[in-house]
C-alpha cells in the first residue's frame, strides 16, 4: 500500500531501490579529542568491563590502530565495541 501510495508522487528509482541503512556520525565524532578519551575509557582502559572479554592488549591494539589510520571500519567496530561495553555496564 505504501509503494503504491510513494509511486504516484516519487520517481520509481526511489521507490524501488535496495534498502538503505541510517549513517551514523560516528566517523566526524571520532576526530573530536573527548570523543576518543571517552571511547577509549570505555574500550582500552584498565576499568573496561571488555576485559572480562576481550584482552586488554589486544583491545588498546586496535583502539590505537584505530586511530592512526582512521579507518571507517574499524571506527564503527569502535563504535559497536563502545556501545557493547554500556550495555554491558548496564546490565550487571
Amino acid at each position: 500500500i505504501l509503494k503504491k501510495y510513494a509511486l504516484k508522487r516519487l520517481p520509481p528509482e526511489i521507490v524501488n531501490r535496495k534498502k538503505m541503512g541510517f549513517p551514523t556520525p560516528a566517523y566526524a565524532w571520532s576526530k573530536q579529542m573527548q570523543v576518543r578519551e571517552f571511547l577509549y575509557e570505555l574500550i582500552a582502559s584498565e576499568n573496561t568491563i571488555l576485559k572480562s572479554y576481550f584482552e586488554i592488549s589486544s583491545l588498546r591494539k586496535f583502539f590505537n590502530e584505530t586511530f592512526k589510520s582512521f579507518d571507517q571500519r574499524k571506527i564503527q567496530t569502535t563504535w559497536n565495541l563502545a556501545i557493547l561495553s554500556l550495555w554491558l555496564n548496564s546490565n550487571r
